[in-house]
């Protein structure tokens, strides 16, 4: 009979004590059988006790014994923190389902029975609350239909008279949301400046304050994008009992852990680091690419050698043209100030970024993808280029995902500011982020094809 001949076939194998069979489908293909076959020779060999079958995970050679245990235990550990990662980075959108039992599984190659108790778990801890028959991230709002108003207050970078001026895009995305998601959650947002030369707090009316003036404040939000003395801000919160997020725009090796430490205090960060360098690559390396040029004109600053640096991690052949004498377009724009009138910055800054790239693509090869630092580098290749002064590579992509960037139909790595901002609520209210064993809780981006 069939089914005896593959099981013979599989005992003259001779596994190793606990080592995972062929799947049903692989052997289909290798004996030529239907799946009813493969099935009554894996019934015989069970009975036997020649292999043990586990739901979910496949079958294994001989008795349950511990060292089958110990991997299925990995196993299970491996999908704890899988689903931790997802987590903590906002995959799992406030208010929208979890995907299903099943996406899950596949997701984190593990069992549906593992994964139920997993979910039940955090639900009992109240991290994750069911609604019908799907699940979501726990919210104060699934649980309090009128939610009393609480302040906020939101502290970002001013100068010495209060006010306030956007640098980029990205920073008025991340006011926006902050905004936005006070509404959404029943906030008052009190937002101070800091200004970084005297490491004073500013009101909106240019008044000095400091956070004891807020009795009534359950919370912080700090933003320290641009912040050059991003401890003194810290140090002004030092004493609040309320939660503290804090948008840590700075490398994570001057992470200041005696904040970290703080059990109430949160740490976020969406563009330093290697982890959009490394997705970036991953993402070029399905489309089939396996080597890039790398252009940044800001390579004195740790996020662009971050970005080189991940790239490469990924996997990918880099070819590196970078300029490392200065940090960001806000050093170009310092240096305008300095050449012309205020008006004109901008205008001065791009052609300050322009003679720097027109340098440093000279020998570029143009047959495999330019990947750019930012939106702007991008731009300002596709300028030039369509003025015949310079020839580009056909597929131009980059960081930052910026209104621009659809307008030159250029592919570009989004940041994830919304869910940025989600979360840095979420920990104000204690029911997402927990003593976490990473510096910063790193959101996870994606390269959005145009």
């Amino acid at each position: 009979m069939l089914c005896d001949r593959i099981y013979n076939a599989l005992v003259e194998e001779k596994f190793e004590v606990g080592e995972k069979l062929p799947s049903v489908r692989d052997l289909m293909k290798r004996y030529g059988v239907a799946s009813a076959t493969i099935q009554r020779a894996f019934k015989k060999l069970a009975e036997e006790k020649k292999i043990v079958k586990i739901p979910g995970k496949g079958c294994y050679w001989e008795s349950f014994d511990n060292h089958l245990k110990e991997n299925l235990k990995k196993s299970k550990q491996d999908c704890f923190e899988l689903f931790e990662s997802d987590w903590e980075s906002g995959f799992f959108k406030l208010g929208k389902p979890l995907p299903g039992l099943k996406e899950l599984a596949l997701r984190y190659n593990c069992s549906r029975v593992s994964l139920q108790k997993m979910l039940s778990e955090m639900e009992i801890k109240k991290r994750l609350v069911k609604k019908g028959r799907y699940y979501f991230v726990y919210s104060e709002r699934f649980s309090k239909e009128n939610r009393p108003l609480g302040q906020i207050l939101f502290i970002t970078r001013c100068n010495s008279m209060g006010e306030f001026k956007a640098e980029s895009e990205r920073e008025l995305e991340f006011l926006r949301n902050i905004y936005h998601q006070a509404l959404k959650l029943n906030y008052k947002l009190t937002l101070l400046g800091f200004e970084d030369s005297t490491g004073f707090l500013f009101d909106r009316g240019g008044k000095k304050v400091k956070p004891a003036d807020y009795p009534l404040a359950i919370g912080a939000i700090i933003s320290t994008l641009l912040i050059q003395e991003p401890l003194s801000v810290l140090k002004l919160f030092a004493k609040v009992s309320y939660p503290v997020s804090v948008w840590w725009e700075h490398p994570a090796d001057v992470l200041p852990m005696d904040f970290f430490k703080k059990e109430k205090w949160s740490f976020f960060n969406s563009t330093f680091g290697k982890r959009p360098g490394v997705e970036l690559g991953k993402f070029l390396k399905k489309q089939g690419y396996s080597e890039v040029v790398y252009f940044s004109p800001y390579h004195k600053s740790s996020w662009s050698k971050d970005r080189l640096e991940g790239l490469r991690e990924s996997g990918i052949e880099v070819l590196e043209f970078t300029d490392a004498e200065n940090a960001s377009p806000f050093d170009f724009k310092q240096a305008a100030l300095l050449e012309g009138p205020e008006y004109a910055v901008s205008f001065l800054a791009r052609n300050y970024t322009k003679k720097i790239l027109l340098t440093l693509s000279v020998n570029a090869p143009c047959d495999v993808p330019w990947v750019c630092v930012n939106d702007e580098v991008a731009s300002i290749f596709k300028e030039v280029a369509e003025t015949g002064a310079l020839k580009i590579s056909k597929y131009l992509i980059s960081f930052d995902n910026s209104a621009e960037s659809y307008l030159l139909r250029l592919d570009s790595f989004d940041f994830n500011t919304e869910t940025l901002v989600e979360q840095m609520y979420l920990s104000l209210e204690n029911t997402l982020i927990q003593k976490s064993k990473k510096k910063l809780i790193e959101i996870a981006g994606k390269v959005i094809e145009k």
